[in-house]
Protein backbone atom coordinates (compact mmCIF):
# COMPACT_ATOMS: atom_id res chain seq x y z
CA UNK A 1 0.00 0.00 0.00
CA UNK A 2 1.43 3.34 -0.90
CA UNK A 3 1.34 5.73 1.72
CA UNK A 4 -2.10 8.21 2.28
CA UNK A 5 -4.34 5.40 0.70
CA UNK A 6 -6.87 3.90 2.54
CA UNK A 7 -7.72 0.07 2.98
CA UNK A 8 -11.16 -0.53 2.68
CA UNK A 9 -12.61 -3.36 5.00
CA UNK A 10 -14.99 -5.38 2.91
CA UNK A 11 -15.61 -8.91 3.49
CA UNK A 12 -15.86 -11.12 0.56
CA UNK A 13 -18.26 -13.93 1.65
CA UNK A 14 -18.84 -16.88 -1.29
CA UNK A 15 -21.60 -19.26 -0.60
CA UNK A 16 -21.44 -22.44 -2.87
CA UNK A 17 -24.66 -22.79 -4.21
CA UNK A 18 -26.84 -25.94 -1.94
CA UNK A 19 -27.10 -29.09 -3.86
CA UNK A 20 -30.51 -29.68 -5.24
CA UNK A 21 -32.18 -32.15 -2.94
CA UNK A 22 -32.97 -35.26 -4.34
CA UNK A 23 -36.91 -35.55 -4.64
CA UNK A 24 -38.07 -38.64 -2.23
CA UNK A 25 -39.30 -41.51 -4.32
CA UNK A 26 -42.92 -42.76 -3.97
CA UNK A 27 -42.97 -46.50 -2.72
CA UNK A 28 -43.93 -47.55 -7.04
CA UNK A 29 -41.02 -45.84 -7.34
CA UNK A 30 -38.68 -47.64 -5.50
CA UNK A 31 -40.04 -51.34 -5.93
CA UNK A 32 -37.64 -52.95 -8.57
CA UNK A 33 -39.25 -54.32 -11.58
CA UNK A 34 -40.46 -57.71 -12.01
CA UNK A 35 -38.29 -60.15 -13.37
CA UNK A 36 -37.66 -60.03 -16.53
CA UNK A 37 -37.41 -63.82 -17.97
CA UNK A 38 -35.60 -63.67 -21.33
CA UNK A 39 -37.61 -65.57 -24.12
CA UNK A 40 -35.39 -68.55 -25.52
CA UNK A 41 -34.34 -68.26 -28.75
CA UNK A 42 -34.74 -71.28 -31.14
CA UNK A 43 -31.33 -72.38 -32.13
CA UNK A 44 -32.05 -72.43 -36.31
CA UNK A 45 -29.53 -74.32 -38.85
CA UNK A 46 -26.11 -75.40 -37.66
CA UNK A 47 -24.95 -75.12 -34.42
CA UNK A 48 -21.50 -71.92 -34.17
CA UNK A 49 -18.71 -74.54 -33.88
CA UNK A 50 -19.71 -76.24 -37.25
CA UNK A 51 -20.01 -73.25 -38.90
CA UNK A 52 -16.45 -72.15 -37.53
CA UNK A 53 -15.17 -75.21 -38.08
CA UNK A 54 -16.34 -75.18 -42.05
CA UNK A 55 -14.96 -71.73 -42.07
CA UNK A 56 -12.03 -72.89 -40.70
CA UNK A 57 -11.07 -75.02 -43.37
CA UNK A 58 -11.26 -72.37 -45.97
CA UNK A 59 -8.39 -69.68 -46.38
CA UNK A 60 -10.74 -66.86 -46.61
CA UNK A 61 -9.47 -63.31 -44.98
CA UNK A 62 -10.64 -62.47 -41.69
CA UNK A 63 -13.03 -59.99 -43.38
CA UNK A 64 -14.78 -62.95 -45.02
CA UNK A 65 -14.51 -64.57 -41.95
CA UNK A 66 -16.96 -62.00 -40.10
CA UNK A 67 -19.23 -61.61 -42.63
CA UNK A 68 -19.97 -65.74 -42.60
CA UNK A 69 -20.01 -65.99 -39.08
CA UNK A 70 -22.87 -63.70 -38.41
CA UNK A 71 -25.12 -65.14 -40.75
CA UNK A 72 -27.92 -68.18 -39.73
CA UNK A 73 -27.58 -70.92 -41.68
CA UNK A 74 -30.04 -74.13 -41.76
CA UNK A 75 -27.74 -76.76 -42.74
CA UNK A 76 -24.54 -77.69 -43.87
CA UNK A 77 -25.65 -76.81 -47.40
CA UNK A 78 -26.64 -73.54 -47.13
CA UNK A 79 -23.57 -72.93 -45.25
CA UNK A 80 -20.91 -74.05 -48.34
CA UNK A 81 -23.25 -72.33 -50.91
CA UNK A 82 -22.43 -69.05 -48.43
CA UNK A 83 -18.87 -70.04 -48.28
CA UNK A 84 -18.55 -70.56 -52.58
CA UNK A 85 -20.24 -67.47 -53.17
CA UNK A 86 -18.06 -65.17 -50.90
CA UNK A 87 -15.00 -67.08 -53.03
CA UNK A 88 -16.56 -65.84 -56.46
CA UNK A 89 -17.26 -62.63 -54.61
CA UNK A 90 -13.38 -62.31 -54.04
CA UNK A 91 -12.31 -63.23 -57.07
CA UNK A 92 -14.70 -61.60 -59.14
CA UNK A 93 -13.05 -58.38 -56.95
CA UNK A 94 -9.65 -59.63 -58.48
CA UNK A 95 -8.28 -60.91 -54.99
CA UNK A 96 -5.08 -62.93 -55.14
CA UNK A 97 -3.69 -61.42 -58.20
CA UNK A 98 -0.79 -59.19 -58.13
CA UNK A 99 -0.90 -55.53 -58.15
CA UNK A 100 0.41 -52.83 -60.94
CA UNK A 101 1.28 -55.75 -63.50
CA UNK A 102 0.02 -54.75 -66.98
CA UNK A 103 -1.17 -57.56 -69.51
CA UNK A 104 2.34 -58.23 -71.05
CA UNK A 105 3.67 -59.19 -67.98
CA UNK A 106 1.64 -62.27 -67.98
CA UNK A 107 2.58 -62.97 -71.86
CA UNK A 108 5.19 -65.73 -70.61
CA UNK A 109 8.35 -67.05 -70.15
CA UNK A 110 11.22 -64.86 -72.66
CA UNK A 111 13.52 -66.87 -74.26
CA UNK A 112 17.22 -65.67 -73.67
CA UNK A 113 17.74 -64.83 -77.29
CA UNK A 114 14.16 -62.26 -77.05
CA UNK A 115 15.66 -61.10 -73.61
CA UNK A 116 19.33 -60.25 -75.93
CA UNK A 117 17.42 -58.91 -78.40
CA UNK A 118 15.20 -56.58 -76.47
CA UNK A 119 18.38 -55.41 -74.14
CA UNK A 120 20.37 -54.88 -77.70
CA UNK A 121 16.89 -52.38 -78.47
CA UNK A 122 17.02 -50.51 -75.43
CA UNK A 123 20.77 -49.82 -75.56
CA UNK A 124 20.60 -48.78 -79.35
CA UNK A 125 17.62 -46.33 -78.24
CA UNK A 126 19.76 -44.32 -75.61
CA UNK A 127 22.94 -44.48 -77.30
CA UNK A 128 24.78 -47.51 -75.50
CA UNK A 129 26.83 -50.31 -76.55
CA UNK A 130 27.84 -53.75 -75.56
CA UNK A 131 31.04 -54.79 -75.03
CA UNK A 132 31.05 -58.08 -76.38
CA UNK A 133 30.34 -60.99 -73.57
CA UNK A 134 32.85 -63.70 -72.56
CA UNK A 135 30.85 -66.64 -74.42
CA UNK A 136 31.17 -64.04 -77.62
CA UNK A 137 34.97 -64.23 -77.88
Amino acid sequence: MTPGTKQANIKVVIKEADPKPEPKKTPAETTPPAEVVPKAVPVLGIALAEIAQQIGETSLPPKSIAKLVVENYSDGTALDAAIDAEIAELREAGSGRPFALTESAADGPVTVAEAEARKDAVNKKWGFTTSPSAGDK
